[in-house]
């Protein structure tokens, strides 16, 4: 099955490699799909909200699902502004390959997806999830994402495995915790 699905943690952390001009703190991409450099913020993508975090008074499977969904929506339209709300306060995530083990707070994570969003031409990714559980007020699924991404004009490819911890948090459905394993 085919959805839309959230980038990796190891593709958010690629803009940290690439090496910028001194002087630009921004890698942005402009309207024509150029990777421009500035010194200003990158101008903010329309919020669609179709894809905001899903409000909710009770967490259920099938809110842990459009959960994934929508926020995978959101990276794949480019929209940072959104993408950053699908995040609790206490928010974590890890990426383990073969170079070991990393963290990442909340705030790690949304400016890494912010930098990486600004900077991609186009996010592409594919997904096969498990079936979502429910228990003790957390909701868990794990799946297998299949990603390309363009970013400062080189094609990333990507495979992963992905596990979500959901919970019900200021009035919506928001990630607790994404962990991601390389292949």
């Amino acid at each position: 099955m085919r959805t839309a699905h959230p980038l990796r943690v190891a593709a958010l952390s690629a803009i940290a490699a690439l090496t910028l001009p001194a002087w630009a703190i921004n890698v942005c991409t402009d309207a024509t799909g150029r990777t421009v450099y500035q010194d200003q913020p990158c101008l903010a993508v329309a919020p669609v909200v179709a894809n905001e975090p899903v409000a909710a008074r009770v967490l259920t499977p099938a809110l842990v699902s459009e959960t994934v969904r929508r926020f995978g929506a959101a990276m794949m339209a480019r929209d940072p502004t959104t993408a950053s709300r699908f995040f609790a306060p206490g928010f974590k995530s890890s990426l383990t390959n073969a170079k070991g083990t990393q963290s990442f707070t909340r705030e790690e994570f949304v400016d890494m997806i912010t930098q990486v969003l600004n900077a991609a031409t186009s996010v592409e990714t594919a997904a096969r999830c498990g079936k979502a559980d429910v228990r003790g007020g957390e909701g868990t699924v794990e799946c297998e994402l299949s990603e390309r991404m363009v970013l400062m004009k080189r094609t990333q490819l990507g495979r992963s495995t992905e596990r979500y911890r959901l919970v019900l948090s200021e009035g919506a459905v928001k990630f607790i915790e994404i962990n991601t394993r390389e292949h």
